[in-house]
């Protein structure tokens, strides 16, 4: 059924409530306009659709850990070949670095990751998550320097607070985090490259790399 006006609108009038094709007891509040794009989020979070929730709960993993699965997969298998060839000091080079990411308190790439889960995009199926459609939405909101208009909103407050300390500095450290990410995407495909491998791991770090660049040319 289509979304009915909420007693919510009612209480906050600025509040316009989206024109999805909802089931039942859910509805939708517009949270910020980014590049004429409008995204809403849904009003209740116990109500957020289960693939949602599956995709949320994998990005909230990897922001307990600092990394994501090819990275750590990237440094695992690295230091196998750098066993194999009995290479102490690369074993060590390659642990220090993935010890050191895990340290890192804030990681904004995988904060966009989030948001891009609880931010629906107008044109978007709320009930689904389409990996590829959300690198373009993420995409889009750094290219259009969105940053106050979710990061700083009710919803990220509560997911994320301390990330409101990066308000002026934001897209700065976001594009120095990106780059250094980049170096370390770069040095680990290297350490694959002396080896053949017959895993998928290389291209998927290669994709990753090439993510990066594209993201730090609209920052």
């Amino acid at each position: 059924m289509k979304i009915k006006e909420s007693i919510f609108k009612k209480i906050f009038p600025s509040k316009v409530v989206a024109k999805f094709i909802l089931k039942d007891g859910h509805q939708m509040e517009l949270c910020f306009t980014s590049g004429n794009v409008k995204y809403f989020a849904f009003s209740n979070d116990f109500k957020i659709p289960i693939e949602r929730v599956h995709a949320a709960q994998e990005i909230y993993d990897e922001l307990e850990w600092k990394v994501d699965k090819t990275y750590l997969e990237g440094h695992i298998e690295s230091i196998r070949i750098a066993c194999n060839k009995g290479n102490l000091q690369k074993v060590f080079e390659i642990a220090s670095m993935l010890e050191e990411r895990m340290k890192n308190v804030h990681n904004i790439g995988m904060l966009y990751k989030l948001a891009s889960v609880y931010f629906i995009a107008e044109d978007e199926n709320a009930y689904e998550y389409d990996m590829e459609f959300n690198k373009a939405k993420i995409a889009h909101w750094i290219e259009n320097k969105t940053f106050d208009a979710f990061f700083l909103s009710v919803h990220m407050k509560d997911l994320a607070p301390y990330f409101e300390a990066y308000t002026d500095s934001f897209l700065t450290y976001f594009k120095g985090e990106s780059l250094e990410l980049k170096g370390q995407l770069s040095y680990l495909l290297s350490t694959m490259q002396s080896e053949n491998t017959e895993s998928g791991l290389p291209s998927k770090i290669r994709t990753q790399i090439q993510e990066l660049e594209e993201l730090v040319e609209k920052i």
